[in-house]
């Protein structure tokens, strides 16, 4: 699901600013107002995923070999 969208920073209060995410990534995402996303920062861009609570969120997969 690549997609390329411009949004357009505003500022919230005096201390802030905040960027709308795409209400198609928000459903995609089964995201809902007060749901939490992380916000990995590399260098110059940023990656903005769902964020999964419980005991699945990091199951990681070890591979020998």
């Amino acid at each position: 699901m690549a997609q390329l969208v411009d949004r357009t920073i505003f500022r919230i209060g005096e201390g802030a600013v905040a960027v709308t995410l795409p209400i198609g990534w928000i459903r995609y995402a089964g995201l809902k107002p007060g749901d939490k996303v992380e916000v990995i920062i590399n260098d110059d861009h940023l990656l903005i995923r769902a964020k999964r609570e419980g005991p699945a969120a990091h199951v990681y997969k070890e591979i020998k070999t």
